[in-house]
């Protein structure tokens, strides 16, 4: 895991973007924000992950910790 770690926080992204990877429990593996990478989070409620679980792709707004974030997300299989 730690090498996704490593190739998410390689990506040019801003202050307020983010890129994770989840496992099918919704449980973060990977985070491109460095300072959180190590931190247990879990996104299993959001509508996004289950959407993702369906094996559709797409993006909505959904609220996360109290703050409305734009998310995109798409099912990968490893």
């Amino acid at each position: 895991m730690h090498g996704f770690d490593k190739s998410l926080q390689m990506l040019n992204l801003t202050n307020n973007e983010r890129v994770l990877y989840l496992d099918q429990h919704g449980q973060k593996v990977a985070d491109s924000d460095k300072g959180l990478s190590s931190k247990t989070e879990s996104f299993a409620n959001l509508q996004a992950f289950k959407s993702a679980m369906t094996g559709k792709s797409g993006s909505n707004i959904e609220t996360i910790n109290g703050t409305k974030m734009f998310i995109v997300y798409n099912p990968v299989k490893l």
